[in-house]
C-alpha cells in the first residue's frame, strides 16, 4: 500500500473559523493541477488550541513523482465572524507506516 499522510497542527475554534489545507500536484509540462489531499477543519471537533489533525491519501496511486511534477500546499484560513480564530502551526507530508 502506498499510503501517505498530511498532518497539520491547526486550531478552529468553532463556527466562526475554518482551515482548509490542500496538497496539490502540478505537472511541469502540462501545467495541470490536481488536488491530492484535503484537510478541512470542519471534519473535526472545534478546538481553540492547535491540535494535530491527519488525513491519509495516495492509497492506490503511484508514489509521489518529483521528476514530472512539483507539489505545494494551498492554505485557506477563514475568519467568518468576530470570534473566529483559525490557526496553522505546521504541516507535514510523510509515509504512513503500518505495523503488521
Amino acid at each position: 500500500m502506498n499510503s501517505k499522510e498530511m498532518t497539520a497542527r491547526i486550531a478552529d475554534n468553532g463556527a466562526s473559523s475554518r482551515v482548509v489545507l490542500r496538497f496539490i500536484r502540478q505537472n511541469f509540462v502540462t501545467g495541470v493541477s490536481t488536488i491530492v489531499a484535503t484537510l478541512d477543519s470542519n471534519a473535526f471537533a472545534p478546538s481553540a488550541v492547535a491540535q494535530a489533525r491527519t488525513v491519509s491519501f495516495n492509497n492506490d496511486a503511484p508514489e509521489l513523482d518529483f521528476k514530472n511534477n512539483f507539489y505545494f500546499i494551498s492554505a485557506t484560513l477563514s475568519k467568518l465572524g468576530s470570534s473566529g480564530n483559525p490557526v496553522v502551526r505546521g504541516i507535514r507530508i510523510c509515509p504512513r507506516f503500518v505495523v503488521r
